[in-house]
């Protein structure tokens, strides 16, 4: 296993980071729909333990074992799975909830199960750009769409939630 600088590691820590605020945007826009969270909040509960046992793994090993912890391909594999179940049923409460477009949906589900392939020690790594490409495209989609709104709204207008 190949060991990782500090940089590495702090970039590798911002960018997970980044991602989880980026599903709980989408989840807190998932809610406008009215639907019941019951899928959305298992999704969650899974997505966070599983973000903080690898959060977890990558600062013990950055602290303990200077980038070379033996045993963290199990901190990997329990919290990318905890992550993947996660990201996936998040995905289908958005498509579900209909708040967003509905190929963001499916892209967002797609993705999430090929993050089971994707392998940050190979070039496998390249299964995990959908994925981002997908969190970007729901946050371009959400900005838009926010901008928009604001724009044909004007003080006195009511808002109507168009279906």
């Amino acid at each position: 296993m190949r060991t990782a600088s500090g940089l590495v590691t702090g970039l590798g820590s911002v960018a997970a980071i980044l991602v989880l605020i980026g599903i709980i945007g989408l989840t807190f826009r998932a809610r406008l729909s009215g639907r019941p969270p019951r899928l959305m909040h298992t999704g969650l509960g899974f997505a966070a333990p599983g973000f903080l046992v690898l959060l977890a793994a990558v600062l013990l090993q950055a602290a303990f074992f200077d980038g070379d912890f033996s045993g963290m391909p199990y901190f990997v594999v329990v919290g990318m799975v905890a992550l993947i179940i996660g990201f996936v049923l998040i995905g289908i409460f958005i498509l579900r909830s209909g708040v967003l477009p509905r190929w963001i949906g499916v892209f967002l589900v797609v993705s999430s199960a090929l993050l089971l392939v994707a392998n940050e020690q190979t070039s496998a790594v390249l299964f995990a750009v959908p994925f981002q490409l997908a969190i970007a495209s729901a946050g371009y989609v959400m900005w838009t769409a926010d901008r928009r709104e604001r724009k044909s709204s004007h003080p006195g207008s009511l808002r109507v939630k168009a279906r």
